[in-house]
């Protein structure tokens, strides 16, 4: 079963444009708001989304810019 069979159209959504815009490691890593910008949904949904996916470990913190923390996908190698 893939992970994508999980999501919400909501939570695919955003995966989508973290994967097309390849914010995939720690020197690309994007703030929240700045993901809500691409999606065009709203900060605190594409901050529970960003959230879950973490916990998931879909991905990962990077580094902080100023007082936002940044996340980017986080691919686990095996």
């Amino acid at each position: 079963m893939l992970i994508s069979d999980k999501l919400s159209r909501s939570e695919m959504n955003v995966l989508q444009i973290m994967q097309e815009n390849g914010i995939n490691n720690e020197e690309k890593a994007v703030k929240i708001r700045t993901i809500s910008e691409l999606c065009g949904m709203s900060y605190f949904s594409v901050r529970n989304i960003i959230k879950s996916f973490y916990v998931a470990g879909i991905c990962e913190k990077g580094r902080r810019l100023g007082n936002s923390e940044t996340y980017f996908l986080f691919e686990k190698k095996v």
